[in-house]
Protein backbone atom coordinates (compact mmCIF):
# COMPACT_ATOMS: atom_id res chain seq x y z
CA UNK A 1 0.00 0.00 0.00
CA UNK A 2 2.97 2.32 -0.25
CA UNK A 3 3.28 3.07 3.57
CA UNK A 4 6.22 1.59 5.48
CA UNK A 5 6.64 0.03 9.06
CA UNK A 6 8.25 2.03 11.64
CA UNK A 7 11.30 -0.05 13.09
CA UNK A 8 11.39 -0.68 16.87
CA UNK A 9 14.45 1.99 17.00
CA UNK A 10 12.71 4.23 14.91
CA UNK A 11 9.57 4.28 16.86
CA UNK A 12 11.37 4.40 20.21
CA UNK A 13 12.96 7.85 19.22
CA UNK A 14 9.35 9.36 17.87
CA UNK A 15 8.55 12.44 19.35
CA UNK A 16 5.09 13.74 19.51
CA UNK A 17 3.78 17.21 18.59
CA UNK A 18 0.54 19.25 18.89
CA UNK A 19 -1.87 17.35 16.81
CA UNK A 20 -2.94 18.63 13.54
CA UNK A 21 -6.05 18.71 11.09
CA UNK A 22 -4.89 16.50 8.61
CA UNK A 23 -7.64 14.32 8.33
CA UNK A 24 -8.76 15.51 4.59
CA UNK A 25 -5.24 15.35 3.70
CA UNK A 26 -5.23 11.13 3.70
CA UNK A 27 -6.36 9.92 0.52
CA UNK A 28 -6.58 6.54 -0.99
CA UNK A 29 -6.41 5.33 -4.55
CA UNK A 30 -6.41 9.17 -5.91
CA UNK A 31 -9.98 9.59 -3.20
CA UNK A 32 -10.60 10.75 0.41
CA UNK A 33 -10.03 7.78 2.96
CA UNK A 34 -12.83 5.95 4.43
CA UNK A 35 -12.58 7.52 7.64
CA UNK A 36 -14.71 8.08 11.00
CA UNK A 37 -13.01 10.94 12.20
CA UNK A 38 -14.45 11.00 15.90
CA UNK A 39 -12.53 7.77 16.48
CA UNK A 40 -9.81 8.49 14.12
CA UNK A 41 -10.63 5.02 12.52
CA UNK A 42 -9.47 4.56 8.78
CA UNK A 43 -11.79 1.18 6.48
CA UNK A 44 -9.38 -0.57 4.26
CA UNK A 45 -10.99 -3.00 2.30
CA UNK A 46 -8.51 -6.13 1.19
CA UNK A 47 -8.88 -9.69 -0.16
CA UNK A 48 -6.18 -10.97 2.79
CA UNK A 49 -6.24 -14.73 2.82
CA UNK A 50 -3.47 -17.39 5.33
CA UNK A 51 -0.75 -16.39 3.34
CA UNK A 52 -0.66 -12.15 2.87
CA UNK A 53 1.99 -9.68 3.65
CA UNK A 54 1.47 -5.88 4.12
CA UNK A 55 3.49 -5.15 0.44
CA UNK A 56 0.87 -7.94 -1.33
CA UNK A 57 -2.16 -5.26 -0.01
CA UNK A 58 -3.64 -3.52 -3.19
CA UNK A 59 -4.30 0.17 -3.64
CA UNK A 60 -2.39 3.06 -2.56
CA UNK A 61 -2.36 4.71 0.77
CA UNK A 62 -0.94 8.08 1.09
CA UNK A 63 -1.20 11.65 2.50
CA UNK A 64 -1.36 14.61 -0.47
CA UNK A 65 1.01 17.66 1.45
CA UNK A 66 4.16 16.32 0.52
CA UNK A 67 5.47 18.26 3.93
CA UNK A 68 3.60 14.79 5.77
CA UNK A 69 4.52 10.94 5.71
CA UNK A 70 2.64 8.21 6.76
CA UNK A 71 4.09 5.20 8.63
CA UNK A 72 2.81 2.04 10.60
CA UNK A 73 3.92 1.58 13.95
CA UNK A 74 5.10 -1.72 14.62
CA UNK A 75 3.04 -4.79 15.65
CA UNK A 76 3.62 -8.44 15.28
CA UNK A 77 0.18 -8.68 14.06
CA UNK A 78 1.40 -7.96 10.45
CA UNK A 79 2.73 -11.41 10.47
CA UNK A 80 -0.35 -12.30 10.29
CA UNK A 81 -2.96 -10.34 8.72
CA UNK A 82 -6.01 -13.01 8.28
CA UNK A 83 -6.23 -13.12 11.89
CA UNK A 84 -5.89 -9.66 12.68
CA UNK A 85 -8.89 -8.86 10.21
CA UNK A 86 -10.81 -11.49 11.45
CA UNK A 87 -10.41 -10.06 15.48
CA UNK A 88 -10.93 -6.75 13.91
CA UNK A 89 -7.20 -5.75 14.76
CA UNK A 90 -6.00 -1.83 14.66
CA UNK A 91 -3.40 -0.88 13.53
CA UNK A 92 -1.46 2.47 14.38
CA UNK A 93 -1.22 4.78 11.26
CA UNK A 94 0.82 7.83 12.21
CA UNK A 95 1.34 10.80 10.52
CA UNK A 96 4.43 12.35 11.05
CA UNK A 97 6.90 15.67 9.60
CA UNK A 98 10.55 15.91 10.41
CA UNK A 99 10.00 13.39 12.49
CA UNK A 100 7.64 13.94 14.85
CA UNK A 101 4.06 12.45 15.16
CA UNK A 102 1.37 15.06 13.96
CA UNK A 103 -1.66 12.54 14.27
CA UNK A 104 -2.46 9.06 14.86
CA UNK A 105 -4.75 6.93 13.45
CA UNK A 106 -6.05 3.46 13.48
CA UNK A 107 -6.71 1.40 10.63
CA UNK A 108 -8.90 -1.44 10.08
CA UNK A 109 -8.32 -4.00 7.45
CA UNK A 110 -11.91 -5.72 6.24
CA UNK A 111 -12.53 -8.54 3.46
CA UNK A 112 -15.56 -6.67 3.02
CA UNK A 113 -16.51 -3.52 0.38
CA UNK A 114 -16.38 -0.09 2.02
CA UNK A 115 -18.75 2.26 0.35
CA UNK A 116 -18.42 6.02 1.77
CA UNK A 117 -21.04 8.56 0.71
CA UNK A 118 -19.85 12.38 1.26
CA UNK A 119 -22.14 15.59 0.53
CA UNK A 120 -24.40 17.72 1.72
CA UNK A 121 -28.51 17.62 2.36
CA UNK A 122 -30.85 15.94 4.63
CA UNK A 123 -31.36 12.58 4.54
CA UNK A 124 -34.53 13.38 6.04
CA UNK A 125 -36.08 14.90 3.32
CA UNK A 126 -37.58 13.69 0.18
CA UNK A 127 -34.17 15.64 -1.70
CA UNK A 128 -31.89 13.66 0.41
CA UNK A 129 -28.38 14.64 0.10
CA UNK A 130 -26.18 14.65 -2.67
CA UNK A 131 -22.12 14.23 -3.04
CA UNK A 132 -20.15 11.68 -4.38
CA UNK A 133 -20.19 7.74 -3.26
CA UNK A 134 -17.06 5.65 -3.87
CA UNK A 135 -16.67 1.86 -3.71
CA UNK A 136 -13.86 -0.24 -2.39
CA UNK A 137 -14.46 -3.77 -3.49
CA UNK A 138 -11.43 -6.35 -2.58
CA UNK A 139 -12.13 -8.70 -5.40
CA UNK A 140 -15.17 -7.26 -8.04
CA UNK A 141 -17.00 -10.58 -9.21
CA UNK A 142 -16.73 -8.18 -12.51
CA UNK A 143 -13.16 -8.59 -13.06
CA UNK A 144 -11.64 -10.65 -10.30
CA UNK A 145 -9.67 -7.71 -9.45
CA UNK A 146 -9.52 -4.92 -6.54
CA UNK A 147 -11.48 -2.10 -7.79
CA UNK A 148 -12.22 1.54 -6.68
CA UNK A 149 -15.55 3.24 -7.77
CA UNK A 150 -16.51 6.62 -8.10
CA UNK A 151 -19.81 8.52 -9.08
CA UNK A 152 -21.99 11.95 -8.28
CA UNK A 153 -25.00 10.58 -6.17
CA UNK A 154 -27.79 11.50 -4.00
CA UNK A 155 -29.50 9.92 -1.29
CA UNK A 156 -32.29 9.82 1.25
CA UNK A 157 -34.15 7.60 4.06
CA UNK A 158 -35.96 4.72 2.44
CA UNK A 159 -39.04 3.15 4.36
CA UNK A 160 -40.80 5.43 6.51
CA UNK A 161 -39.77 3.20 9.74
CA UNK A 162 -36.62 4.13 9.13
CA UNK A 163 -36.46 7.62 10.28
CA UNK A 164 -36.99 6.47 13.94
CA UNK A 165 -33.91 3.85 13.58
CA UNK A 166 -30.38 4.23 14.74
CA UNK A 167 -29.44 2.72 11.37
CA UNK A 168 -31.80 4.25 8.18
CA UNK A 169 -31.75 2.02 5.61
CA UNK A 170 -31.27 4.52 2.38
CA UNK A 171 -32.21 4.31 -1.22
CA UNK A 172 -29.07 5.42 -3.12
CA UNK A 173 -29.29 7.09 -6.76
CA UNK A 174 -26.29 7.29 -9.11
CA UNK A 175 -26.07 10.25 -11.37
CA UNK A 176 -23.44 11.87 -13.49
CA UNK A 177 -22.22 15.15 -13.59
CA UNK A 178 -25.33 16.81 -14.86
CA UNK A 179 -27.63 15.11 -12.15
CA UNK A 180 -28.99 12.45 -14.72
CA UNK A 181 -29.59 9.02 -13.85
CA UNK A 182 -26.27 6.90 -14.60
CA UNK A 183 -26.43 2.95 -14.84
CA UNK A 184 -23.11 1.47 -12.48
CA UNK A 185 -21.98 -1.75 -11.97
CA UNK A 186 -21.47 -2.44 -8.01
CA UNK A 187 -20.35 -5.21 -6.29
CA UNK A 188 -21.21 -7.89 -9.18
CA UNK A 189 -24.89 -6.96 -8.78
CA UNK A 190 -25.47 -5.94 -12.44
CA UNK A 191 -26.02 -2.30 -13.62
CA UNK A 192 -28.46 -0.16 -12.09
CA UNK A 193 -28.93 3.87 -11.26
CA UNK A 194 -30.95 3.04 -8.14
CA UNK A 195 -29.68 0.73 -5.24
CA UNK A 196 -30.52 0.35 -1.95
CA UNK A 197 -28.63 0.45 1.59
CA UNK A 198 -30.49 -1.81 3.76
CA UNK A 199 -29.36 -1.45 7.28
CA UNK A 200 -31.01 -5.13 8.29
CA UNK A 201 -33.06 -3.37 11.21
CA UNK A 202 -34.99 -6.55 12.01
CA UNK A 203 -32.21 -8.45 11.64
CA UNK A 204 -29.71 -8.30 15.22
CA UNK A 205 -27.22 -10.94 13.53
CA UNK A 206 -27.15 -9.69 9.87
CA UNK A 207 -27.13 -13.02 8.64
CA UNK A 208 -31.39 -13.78 7.29
CA UNK A 209 -31.93 -11.17 5.00
CA UNK A 210 -28.67 -12.27 3.02
CA UNK A 211 -28.71 -15.90 3.72
CA UNK A 212 -32.40 -16.16 2.22
CA UNK A 213 -31.48 -14.11 -0.74
CA UNK A 214 -28.41 -16.49 -1.86
CA UNK A 215 -30.33 -19.92 -1.24
CA UNK A 216 -32.78 -18.72 -3.45
CA UNK A 217 -30.56 -17.69 -6.46
CA UNK A 218 -29.31 -20.72 -6.05
CA UNK A 219 -32.20 -22.55 -6.34
CA UNK A 220 -33.45 -20.47 -9.49
CA UNK A 221 -29.93 -21.31 -11.05
CA UNK A 222 -31.79 -24.67 -12.02
CA UNK A 223 -35.08 -23.59 -12.16
CA UNK A 224 -36.67 -23.75 -15.86
CA UNK A 225 -38.34 -19.92 -15.26
CA UNK A 226 -36.40 -18.36 -12.68
CA UNK A 227 -37.92 -15.68 -10.49
CA UNK A 228 -35.11 -13.39 -9.46
CA UNK A 229 -34.94 -12.08 -5.62
CA UNK A 230 -32.75 -9.15 -4.59
CA UNK A 231 -30.14 -10.34 -2.95
CA UNK A 232 -26.68 -8.47 -1.65
CA UNK A 233 -23.57 -8.05 -0.92
CA UNK A 234 -22.66 -6.37 2.79
CA UNK A 235 -20.75 -3.66 2.45
CA UNK A 236 -19.68 -1.57 5.67
CA UNK A 237 -20.38 2.17 5.15
CA UNK A 238 -19.28 5.76 6.10
CA UNK A 239 -21.46 8.59 5.99
CA UNK A 240 -19.91 11.89 5.97
CA UNK A 241 -16.98 10.84 8.30
CA UNK A 242 -19.13 8.99 10.38
CA UNK A 243 -18.79 4.95 10.33
CA UNK A 244 -22.88 3.07 10.34
CA UNK A 245 -21.85 -0.65 10.33
CA UNK A 246 -22.73 -2.80 7.76
CA UNK A 247 -25.58 -2.87 5.19
CA UNK A 248 -27.08 -4.89 2.58
CA UNK A 249 -26.50 -3.17 -1.45
CA UNK A 250 -29.25 -4.47 -3.13
CA UNK A 251 -31.20 -3.50 -6.15
CA UNK A 252 -34.33 -2.50 -6.16
CA UNK A 253 -36.79 -5.36 -7.45
CA UNK A 254 -38.53 -3.08 -10.09
CA UNK A 255 -38.91 -3.32 -14.18
CA UNK A 256 -35.57 -2.87 -15.18
CA UNK A 257 -34.37 -5.70 -12.73
CA UNK A 258 -37.05 -8.07 -13.91
CA UNK A 259 -36.32 -7.78 -17.38
CA UNK A 260 -40.14 -7.05 -18.02
CA UNK A 261 -41.15 -5.87 -21.05
CA UNK A 262 -44.05 -3.13 -21.81
CA UNK A 263 -46.58 -5.49 -22.13
CA UNK A 264 -46.37 -7.12 -18.40
CA UNK A 265 -47.23 -6.55 -14.87
CA UNK A 266 -45.35 -5.43 -11.68
CA UNK A 267 -47.69 -6.32 -8.61
CA UNK A 268 -46.06 -4.87 -5.26
CA UNK A 269 -47.48 -6.29 -2.34
CA UNK A 270 -48.37 -4.01 1.02
CA UNK A 271 -48.25 -6.53 3.45
CA UNK A 272 -46.62 -9.96 4.40
CA UNK A 273 -50.09 -11.47 4.89
CA UNK A 274 -51.58 -13.78 1.99
CA UNK A 275 -52.36 -12.11 -0.58
CA UNK A 276 -55.49 -10.20 -2.01
CA UNK A 277 -56.33 -8.48 -4.38
CA UNK A 278 -57.00 -4.75 -2.09
CA UNK A 279 -52.71 -5.36 -0.61
CA UNK A 280 -51.22 -5.07 -4.39
CA UNK A 281 -50.20 -2.05 -5.94
CA UNK A 282 -50.21 -2.69 -9.58
CA UNK A 283 -47.59 -1.09 -11.70
CA UNK A 284 -47.74 -1.20 -15.70
CA UNK A 285 -44.12 -1.49 -16.84
CA UNK A 286 -43.02 1.07 -19.68
CA UNK A 287 -39.44 -0.89 -20.01
CA UNK A 288 -38.52 -2.96 -22.74
CA UNK A 289 -35.88 -5.57 -22.94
Amino acid sequence: MGVKIFSEKEYSILQYGAPENVDSLIFQDSVPVAMDTESATIYVSQDIDETTYLAELSGILNITNGGYSLAFAPDDSFSDLFSAMGEGHRFKLLVTKTGVCCKEYQVIFTNLPVLRLSGTGDILTESGASGMVVVWTPIDPDTGKYSVKTSDAQWHIRGGSSKGLANKSLKLNIRDESGNKRNMTLCGLGEDDDWILNAMAADDLKIREATVGSVWQKIQETSVSPQKMSYGMYVEVISNDNYQGIYLLQRRIDEKYLELKSNHILCKGWTYAPPEDSIFEVKHCMYST
